[in-house]
């Protein structure tokens, strides 16, 4: 990981990229990739607002939660009770 202080000099592209490896490896359990991927989101976040990496998230299912919920029930090969 690089210092605080090169994180502001790299481009906003490589920062992106940096966050989401970091964060695959942090989600596949290497313990050590979860510090690294909450600094280059958060630099993310300083550089473009909350919502950083939010809206462009292909993982992220948007739709209502009722529309959820009866996709949910309706693929579910089991009845709970």
């Amino acid at each position: 990981m690089r210092p605080m202080s090169d994180l502001q000099n790299i481009a906003t592209a490589e920062l992106e990229q940096l966050a989401r490896e970091w964060r695959e490896r942090a989600l596949r359990g290497l313990r050590e990739a979860r510090g690294y991927a909450h600094e280059y989101e958060a630099e993310m976040r300083r550089r473009k607002g909350r919502t950083a990496g939010l809206a462009t998230a292909s993982g992220l299912d948007l739709r209502p939660i009722e529309e959820r919920e009866r996709s949910a029930a309706a693929r579910a090969w089991w009845r709970f009770w």
